[in-house]
């Protein structure tokens, strides 16, 4: 079984919606894809460490990206509850992101670390595998940045 990392943006009057009804919470996560949601496979936690220099979360807003937010219920859906920002945060979040340049974070990609932090994730020194990182991490901060920008907030969940 793989956990994977899904966000999906939407306005914070629908998610609102689903805080007082947290039943529709599967059928947000688990419809079709479109250009409001974003999986980045099993990348997150090497994002995250990358992002913040820890395999857990820490006080730094940054640590927030991937395993911040709110819990939406006590439902345990693979890695904890699903979770949410409010458009703030998101634009919060957004700001943090936005002078981090890829090449620049996967200059801290080391499998060596990884693997001593118990970071979740296959990964290898290949082109490939380093490629796939940087590609979601471009795509997980343009997902903050577009959601800022459209004033939306995101839900997140690891399953």
């Amino acid at each position: 079984m793989s956990m994977n990392a899904y966000f999906r943006r939407m306005s914070y009057g629908t998610i609102h919606k689903i805080l007082s009804s947290p039943e529709w919470l599967p059928r947000v996560i688990f419809t079709e894809c479109d250009k409001t949601t974003l999986d980045i496979d099993k990348s997150w936690h090497i994002i995250h460490y990358l992002l913040c220099g820890s395999a857990q979360t820490t006080d730094e807003l940054i640590s927030e990206v991937i395993l911040g937010g709110r819990p939406i219920s006590a439902d345990d859906l693979g890695c904890g509850p699903a979770r949410y920002f409010e458009p703030l945060k998101v634009a919060l979040i957004a700001d943090e992101l936005a002078p981090i340049d890829a090449k620049q974070l996967m200059r801290h990609y080391s499998v060596g670390k990884f693997s001593r932090a118990g970071i979740y994730g296959k990964c290898s020194d290949a082109v490939d595998d380093i490629s796939f990182i940087s590609c979601n991490f471009d795509s997980l901060k343009a997902f903050y940045i577009t959601a800022a920008h459209n004033k939306e907030g995101i839900i997140t969940v690891i399953i």
